[in-house]
């Protein structure tokens, strides 16, 4: 008998008490869920549902008219819809009856194995795209399989909505972390870390996504605000993040299971320019070197490939030229990288002694010109003087009181006296603390005949 086409049923369908009809082809099977029946058509039935068709097959009447089916997840509510699409009824697909529909579909056998574009792939596709696409419809998916269990658990629907809904919470409080990662300490990001009882590793993925959004965040706020190089301009911020990470890299070392590529993936995600100093790191690596004692020299090289000699301080230097636990290339690394410290401490000091007497050259040099400079005003100043006594005029009352005035040691004379005896340039010049500086006679003859007396 051929196919009839599914249109002329869909429109000649009608909702009664028990199920739907065709008045132009008599049903020929009643299929009882609980307490409701439905008379339907088992061609168009085994069309769709493998199940249908193998109790029909393996049915011991010849000519079977009843079906019962009693466990059918979602009743009779998700049998009927089932059913609606096997006759090409159309319906809506919603978050709150999706999971009914699917394990009814994969109940009935529904599935695109046996008939392409079966219910099942539709239920799927549903849940994949809408269903578990927001943190509300997964809730809502979830909500409705209290009603399916334990065949939701089954068909995997109720895994698959715990793990969104997980990853969904866990992804907005890796966001939140990430936005105050510089006031997060250790023991925040341990919790994240280890299970319940601290005893095992549990996620360091979470830990890598909040490093790795804070770094990234730093980056375009550098870039936006300053427009410099992030490599070359860290705040304050990444200085407090790069020294919790290196700490927390210090915990987390001391645990065997911790693999090396879960341990350099954590430190990379550092820029190479933000740490000032690798101290710290150099003391996580020491760490796990130590709990791990088997590795071979090849692996400690990759653990230790984090690593930046020239940043290590004296200390660490000396530490690491000590340490055996390091590989041989490392601890190389560290001698040569300190002789060349001590050899461009060295070349500093010199330069700097350069510049020091170079400047103490110019300051002697300034105080030697200072010097003459005084020394011609100094003998300016006597020759002044001295003339001013020569050529001096007057009565001879005048003469005689210049002359007793004469006597007594005048201001310029006490001046010049002092000054020689502060004179600062004995050394290599003319000594002039020895000048006789006695009042000059101005009583010659020779002057007294231009006298009125």
């Amino acid at each position: 008998m051929a196919t009839p086409n599914p249109t002329r049923f869909s429109l000649a369908m009608e909702r009664t008490g028990q199920w739907v009809f065709s008045p132009e082809i008599p049903t020929d099977v009643i299929v009882a869920v609980g307490e409701s029946t439905f008379s339907l058509h088992k061609f168009i039935l085994a069309a769709k549902s493998n199940y249908i068709r193998k109790v029909i097959m393996e049915s011991e009447e010849s000519d079977l008219t009843r079906i019962e089916i009693s466990n059918i997840p979602g009743g009779q509510e998700a049998f009927e819809k089932a059913a609606k699409f096997c006759y090409g009824v159309n319906f809506e697909i919603t978050v709150h009856n999706v999971a009914a529909l699917h394990c009814a579909a994969v109940f009935l056998q529904m599935t695109d194995e046996y008939c392409d574009g079966n219910l099942a792939g539709r239920t799927e596709d549903f849940l994949s795209q809408v269903g578990l696409s927001t943190l509300h419809s997964a809730v809502a998916v979830l909500k409705s399989c209290q009603k399916l269990l334990p065949f939701a658990v089954e068909v995997n629907i109720v895994d698959r909505c715990v793990e969104f809904i997980s990853s969904k919470a866990c992804s907005e409080l890796e966001k939140r972390v990430t936005e105050i990662l510089e006031h997060v300490t250790v023991d925040d990001l341990l919790v994240l870390t280890f299970s319940y009882d601290g005893e095992r590793l549990l996620d360091l993925d979470s830990v890598r996504r909040i490093i790795s959004g804070f770094v990234e965040r730093e980056k375009s706020t550098t870039v936006f605000n300053a427009g410099v190089n992030f490599n070359e301009d860290f705040s304050a911020a990444m200085q407090r993040v790069v020294k919790t990470v290196d700490t927390y890299l210090a915990e987390i070392a001391a645990y065997g299971e911790l693999s090396i590529s879960k341990f350099n993936g954590i430190a990379i995600l550092i820029p190479k320019g933000s740490r000032k100093s690798d101290d710290d790191l150099y003391r996580a690596v020491d760490i796990y070197l130590k709990v791990h004692p088997n590795l071979d020299e090849i692996e400690k090289e990759k653990v230790c490939s984090v690593l930046d000699p020239l940043k290590l301080s004296y200390e660490a230097r000396v530490h690491a030229s000590k340490n055996k636990r390091l590989p041989l290339q490392i601890v190389l690394h560290a001698l040569y990288y300190d002789q060349l410290h001590i050899r461009s401490g060295t070349a500093e000091e010199k330069v700097a002694l350069a510049v020091a007497e170079k400047k103490q050259l110019q300051a002697d040099v300034s105080l030697v010109r200072e010097n003459e400079e005084l020394r011609s005003e100094l003998m300016k100043m006597k020759m002044f003087i001295s003339d001013m006594q020569k050529h001096g005029h007057g009565t001879s009352s005048s003469g005689r009181e210049n002359i007793g005035l004469a006597k007594k040691p005048t201001f310029f004379s006490s001046m010049s006296k002092k000054l020689s005896k502060l004179n600062p340039f004995k050394n290599g010049s003319k000594d002039t603390s020895h000048i006789d500086d006695a009042p000059v006679d101005l009583t010659k003859p020779r002057r007294r005949r231009f006298s009125i007396s």
